[in-house]
């Protein structure tokens, strides 16, 4: 070997993933599929993902009014007679924490939670709270229906929300219509770390290769079929934080992706330094203006390469 030359010992390759790493086969929206069914009561029946009038809401919007709701599009959804609105997607849950629901709403409601009917309750106006323990921590499916006849329909005058959610086990309703002792609506803020519904299967985002270079990880990536600009992150730390942004240690935007197909191309995630495990996710928006996000998987980060120089 030439005495200038230098090598990496196989144990400490750059290299911490191979060719051709796939990304998560579904996009997620932030919040539940909504969908408006035109049946008095509850409908329970009504497939909620298919339904023709299906559209994507930050949570279960019509609980929380009775003047109409919008949806991420900014489209008015209003009650009227004989009418449900139903909700479905997937709840974000620690495994043993006990999950208080309430409704408090001018109709019937109906709430299923990981398989479990947790409310059942056909009384008008009538508060009602009931518990479900996460038996494991991950994404669990709900489902919500709200069901209306004739007159009032939505959110009771005075209340905070019309359908909540607590983890302090408050069970009682002055602090669920006042919002206290922890209530709060069930809704999502946006970047689907408590409510997210399935948007497609759709692969926007193709990681294909990562490396090491010193303290950086240098990801190579392309995208295709994104409706507007996205904005690529890296999420990194000591643990896998799965697919909720705020599970991760440290997280940096690395590019703005352009709206269409873009080629493959190598970013630059600085300072990743002593990080175990590192997952990218892409943000962007679909329709007019529901937020949508594709994780990659989580891939580990290999030590430090380290430079042998043979004299």
């Amino acid at each position: 070997m030439n005495a200038k030359s230098a090598f990496l010992p196989a144990a400490l390759a750059a290299l911490v993933a191979a060719a051709a790493l796939p990304a998560r086969a579904a996009v997620y929206a932030a919040g539940l599929v909504q969908a408006r069914l035109t049946t008095g009561r509850v409908d329970r029946e009504t497939p909620i993902a298919t339904d023709p009038t299906r559209t994507f809401a930050a949570g279960t919007v019509m609980a929380n009014t009775n003047n109409g709701g919008k949806d991420w599009n900014g489209t008015d959804w209003s009650w009227g007679d004989n009418m449900s609105f139903a909700y479905a997607g997937e709840m974000w849950m620690e495994e043993g924490t006990n999950y208080v629901f309430g409704k408090w709403v001018s109709g019937w409601s109906y709430l299923v939670v990981g398989g479990t009917v947790v409310i059942d309750n056909g009384v008008w106006n009538e508060f009602v709270a009931s518990n479900y323990v996460a038996a494991a921590t991950g994404w669990t499916p709900i489902e919500i229906r709200f069901g209306h006849g004739t007159g009032g329909a939505g959110l009771n005058s005075g209340g905070i929300f019309g359908c909540g959610y607590n983890i302090k086990g408050r069970m009682d309703y002055d602090y669920f219509s006042k919002g206290w002792g922890g209530w709060r609506a069930l809704l999502d803020p946006g970047d689907g770390s408590v409510l997210r519904a399935k948007y497609s299967d759709a692969d926007l985002m193709t990681v294909k290769r990562l490396s090491k270079d010193g303290e950086d990880v240098l990801v190579t990536a392309s995208f295709t079929g994104l409706a507007k600009a996205g904005t690529l992150s890296a999420f990194y730390g000591a643990d896998d934080g799965g697919s909720r942004s705020n599970a991760w240690e440290a997280c940096a935007a690395i590019a703005t992706i352009p709206a269409g197909d873009t080629a493959e191309a190598q970013y630059r995630v600085p300072d990743v330094g002593r990080a175990k495990s590192i997952a990218f996710r892409l943000a962007t928006t679909m329709q007019t203006a529901v937020p949508v996000q594709q994780w990659s998987e989580t891939f580990p980060v290999a030590p430090r390469p380290t430079v042998i120089v043979v004299k």
